[in-house]
């Protein structure tokens, strides 16, 4: 403005600096907004009083560079899935029943045996009086021999559930290969985006600092300078969406390796 009051740039050189100004002005305000809103939600999600103060100690960039220095790719151990445990004992139960079914084949033994004492008396008393004892045993065989093939059937059917619970152990396993795979190749892809958009950060910031330089000389144009500014900003923004990108990615990678 004090450039203009003297004569030397056009008002249409402030309007525009004073567009970008608003607009920055605007995007602080809608990301403070934001940031409120995820506290909030945050505390609710943990069960936090709403009304009391939360202070998150976490550092981005520490966590990036952690991730950039780990050595990606380990070797998947199934039995590190939650998912794995739960197929291996469907599997087993599968089992059991197989041979719950196959031992009505075997013959049944059952022994019994009864042993007391007992007095005729007028009265009760126990320990006068005469008592007799009694006693009796028993045994008890089974042996099947013909049932209408329905325990040959319940057999049949008893194997194919377990094959089946084997077929989903292999789906699975084949599953968590990809899965882990794609998380591999997701993060890396993460680390890559970031590094670029970071280089076009610092490029942006480059071109903004040399265009307000030959802007401020009167050799550069306020419209160059209010580009190479929004354009710095959006940079700004796509670099803040990548550390996002990052973190999730990171997320997915450590559940596929069962990690977490």
């Amino acid at each position: 403005k004090a450039i203009y009051n003297q004569g030397l740039i056009e008002e249409l050189d402030v309007e525009r600096l004073q567009y970008n100004v608003l607009n920055v002005h605007n995007l602080i305000e809608t990301a403070q907004n934001q940031r409120e809103l995820a506290y909030f939600a945050l505390k609710y999600n943990m069960g936090y009083p709403l009304d009391s103060a939360i202070k998150i100690a976490y550092d981005f960039k520490s966590d990036i560079k952690q991730i950039q220095m780990a050595k990606l790719g380990d070797s998947l151990n199934y039995d590190n899935l939650i998912e794995m445990g739960l197929l291996k004992e469907n599997y087993k139960v599968k089992g059991y029943d197989l041979k719950q079914i196959k031992a009505g084949y075997l013959p049944a033994l059952y022994g019994s045996a009864n042993f007391g004492w007992q007095s005729f008396q007028n009265s009760f008393n126990l320990f006068n009086g005469t008592w007799y004892n009694y006693g009796n045993f028993g045994v008890n065989l089974q042996v099947p021999i013909f049932d209408g093939l329905t325990r040959h059937f319940q057999i049949s059917q008893a194997k194919l559930r377990q094959q089946k619970a084997s077929v989903e152990i292999k789906e699975f396993e084949d599953g968590a290969r990809l899965r882990s795979m794609q998380s591999i190749i997701g993060l890396k892809n993460a680390l890559d985006e970031y590094e670029n958009q970071n280089n076009m950060l610092d490029l942006a910031s480059k071109i903004q600092n040399k265009t307000q330089v030959k802007y401020k000389e009167g050799v550069g144009s306020s419209y160059e300078f209010a580009m190479a500014q929004s354009e710095r900003i959006q940079q700004q923004m796509k670099v803040i969406q990548s550390m996002l990108n990052i973190s999730i990615k990171n997320i997915e990678y450590k559940k596929a390796f069962g990690k977490l």
